[in-house]
């Protein structure tokens, strides 16, 4: 598992990690997480988190063809 996040793109989440390297901008996959996190309920599962922020990617990504 190590070795599998050792490769991952860093990400706003590193922010959760205690010894995690920071990057100095943000992300597209950042600032769709955040704009999930402001578009839904407070109380919103994590499963809604994930799925509303797949959404939005999929589809500025097809917006952006």
């Amino acid at each position: 598992m190590a070795e599998v996040a050792g490769r991952a793109q860093r990400s706003i989440l590193t922010l959760i990690r205690a010894n995690a390297d920071r990057q100095s901008e943000m992300s597209r996959f950042d600032l769709t997480c955040l704009a999930t996190l402001y578009r839904l309920r407070f109380n919103a599962t994590a499963m809604e988190v994930a799925m509303t922020t797949a959404r939005m990617l999929a589809e500025d990504g097809e917006e952006a063809r």
